[in-house]
């Protein structure tokens, strides 16, 4: 008849004990785990939720304008009135819950660019207007196609910059990357925008339609 030895018959009961601990231990880190990875992803629908809910929706604005050619001293007078305007605006909250972004466009003063980027702006629902296009002959070319789409166009006109006011010039110059001066086309662009502002403040759920019958009505 064999010998059990009884060192091993006394390490068996304690490997015993350890197995019957350790289970509950596991079953309790298994828990700890579960319940962490629910906090986590609890955390994280949270956080994603709020993020959601704090992105404004974006209306946007096309400036189109030569930028290259000899006519782009319009579009470079023009484009930092704009961005002032829309930075503007954005910093004071933007306009029934919506922030408004600027797309600005080169049409270089030619015609055929000119009806190739209205053609292409009108693809996008969410432009809801266009502020130019700086010469007559490249906003004539346009202005059917335009209003084929429901889209306001608000020509680009020159003004003497004298008339506006130090406040707006000491504005303007802090938007240029070299403390530029105001233009002839500075003014003209600062307005059209503030008009299409008034035009998205005066209807809740904006539509093309909706700021087209604002704008031609004032």
């Amino acid at each position: 008849m064999p010998v059990q030895n009884e060192k091993s018959m006394s390490i068996a009961p304690r490997q015993l004990d350890r197995q019957k601990q350790t289970k509950p231990m596991q079953r309790h880190n298994k828990a700890i785990y579960h319940l962490l990875l629910t906090a986590v992803f609890a955390i994280f629908l949270m956080v994603t939720t709020t993020a959601c809910q704090q992105t404004p929706p974006v209306l946007k604005i096309a400036l189109v304008a030569p930028f290259e050619g000899s006519e782009r001293a319009i579009g470079y007078d023009a484009i930092y009135a704009a961005r002032l305007a829309v930075r503007e605006i954005n910093q004071a909250g933007g306009i029934n819950g919506y922030h408004i972004a600027l797309v600005s466009l080169d049409d270089s003063g030619q015609p055929e660019l000119a009806t190739a980027v209205a053609k292409s702006l009108v693809l996008d629902e969410q432009i809801i207007a266009v502020v130019g296009h700086g010469t007559s002959q490249t906003t004539g070319v346009v202005q059917k196609i335009y209003r084929d789409a429901d889209i306001p166009l608000i020509p680009l006109t020159p003004a003497d910059p004298n008339t506006l006011s130090p406040q707006f010039h000491q504005a303007y110059e802090a938007v240029t990357p070299f403390d530029e001066q105001a233009g002839p086309y500075a003014g003209p662009t600062y307005q059209a925008f503030e008009q299409l502002f008034a035009a998205i403040d005066a209807n809740p759920q904006p539509t093309r339609a909706d700021i087209r019958t604002y704008v031609e009505t004032q």
